[in-house]
């Protein structure tokens, strides 16, 4: 019997040490509520620093923290938008010294009650860190065979196929223009969050991720969050030129995600990822 529960131990002790190296560096599961819950459990128990938070919808998640700095979280919300992930973050706590903020569906109203649930639903128990969704078997299976898929639909489909999947796919989603009033009042939510970070002397950023042109930001959209966030006081990060391909038009592939991460590392002061977290 002693054999047999210390062959238990052993194999737990591994399996934990796995998802310990895995996770942190793993973008969470590109299924919705999955995403969300690996989220909200990072920013409540994860032991980092927090000195980078980046905030955002789904797209935001897709970025590669360890190409950002040591020890920086990205707060994507799957089906949701940067104020929910702020909202989110506030709520667990954190106060990053660098904040940088995904301005795509910056304008779009968005309902908090979900991120508050969320939120609740993550205790920071002893139990709950040993048994954490993120870490448990069936989930980790699940973000192999996402992550397995993925690397045999970059091997197998040719570009021309991938780009032709990308248009159908912005096609389907169509660009939508957002109503002024609920815009501008959704945003000036957002600034009142972001200007408490900042009177605790968070640096906040904007960033735009790119997109397929059909769901580029509207020109009213645009005009909205450049009057509710200056750059003079929201700096942007410059992002590099050249494509960057998307998945189904709006979530970044592998290496463009990696290319806009090292960007956001890069970014000029005082947007500097790796300043801020001190390395």
């Amino acid at each position: 019997m002693r054999p047999l529960v210390a062959s238990l131990i052993a194999a737990l002790a591994g399996w934990a040490a796995f998802v310990q190296w895995l996770a942190p560096s793993a973008p969470p599961l590109p299924v919705g509520a999955a995403q969300n819950r690996i989220v909200a459990e990072r920013l409540r128990l994860d032991a980092t620093d927090s000195s980078v938070l980046v905030l955002g919808s789904s797209m935001t998640a897709r970025l590669p923290m360890a190409s950002v700095a040591l020890g920086a979280q990205a707060v994507g919300v799957s089906g949701g938008t940067a104020a929910m992930a702020i909202e989110l973050a506030q709520a667990t706590g954190r106060r990053p010294r660098v904040a940088v903020v995904e301005s795509n569906r910056l304008a779009w109203p968005s309902d908090s009650s979900d991120m508050r649930e969320l939120s609740a639903a993550t205790p920071a128990s002893v139990a709950w860190r040993l048994w954490r969704f993120e870490y448990r078997p069936s989930t980790q299976a699940l973000g192999l065979i996402v992550r397995v898929s993925d690397l045999v639909r970059r091997v197998v489909v040719s570009d021309a196929e991938m780009r032709a999947t990308e248009r159908r796919a912005a096609m389907a989603y169509g660009r939508v223009e957002v109503d002024s009033g609920p815009a501008q009042r959704a945003l000036d939510r957002v600034r009142a969050r972001l200007d408490r970070w900042r009177g605790a002397g968070t640096t906040v950023c904007l960033v735009r991720l790119p997109v397929h042109p059909l769901l580029a930001v509207s020109p009213l959209e645009e005009r909205l969050i450049d009057r509710a966030f200056p750059d003079s006081v929201f700096p942007r990060v410059e992002l590099p030129r050249g494509p960057m391909p998307t998945t189904d038009g709006r979530h970044l592939e592998t290496d463009a995600a990696r290319r806009v991460a090292e960007a956001i590392a890069e970014a000029k002061p005082p947007c500097s990822a790796l300043t801020a977290a001190g390395r």
